[in-house]
């Protein structure tokens, strides 16, 4: 499973079937999963693409009061006081790819920056949800159907490196601030512009490794 830390008491962890959170003071476990009412939209996606794979979360981020959650095949699910709202994300390649319109986004990681919007990555594309309900989504340039983003991390400047596997056009580092352009870094700078990068993590002097 992949998991969370949050400052500091309480263990996210995102499992086959949905989500435990776990308060390590007390002890005390809530699931939120199908056998509790929620993830049902993923599982009937998730059926319909992959039968018998389960329900296909892949994402997992936490703000103060909220979890977000996200599926292989674009479902996005926020939890909130129990409160449950699930969206479907989308993205037009149709302008790089004759073939791909209006496909799912295929969701790998979520982060925020400083205003709280909400930045989902998936498969070739970013989506946005801004605190005002807007959202937004675009391709990567150079569209190339290997360019998954694997990890998005967001530095003091609010700029969100984002890191891509299997990037044969060349996506493997780019960087973005939202509102602004999505700057291809890998395409000039060795040794990206031949591999991918699969983890970024900051140090506590703010230098960002790969």
């Amino acid at each position: 499973p992949r998991s969370t830390l949050f400052p500091y008491t309480t263990l996210f962890q995102s499992r086959d079937k949905g989500v435990e959170v776990i308060n390590k003071s007390t002890g005390k476990r809530t699931v939120y999963d199908l056998s509790t009412g929620y993830f049902e939209e993923q599982r009937d996606v998730y059926e319909i693409t992959r039968p018998y794979g389960g329900i296909g979360l892949n994402a997992l981020a936490i703000r103060p009061d909220t979890i977000w959650v996200g599926s292989n095949d674009g479902v996005l699910t926020s939890i909130t006081d129990g409160r449950v709202d699930t969206t479907w994300h989308y993205t037009n390649h149709d302008e790089t790819n004759f073939y791909f319109q209006f496909w799912p986004i295929g969701i790998n990681s979520i982060v925020f920056d400083s205003n709280g919007t909400v930045v989902v990555g998936g498969d070739n594309c970013l989506s946005l949800i801004y605190r005002s309900g807007e959202r937004l989504s675009f391709a990567f340039p150079d569209f190339d159907t290997g360019n998954e983003i694997w990890q998005m991390v967001v530095d003091h400047n609010d700029d969100i490196w984002i890191s891509s596997i299997d990037a044969g056009s060349g996506n493997s580092l780019m960087r973005y601030h939202v509102g602004g352009d999505l700057e291809v870094i890998s395409h000039r700078n060795a040794p990206f512009s031949s591999s991918s990068v699969s983890g970024m993590t900051f140090d506590n002097d703010g230098n960002l490794w790969f």
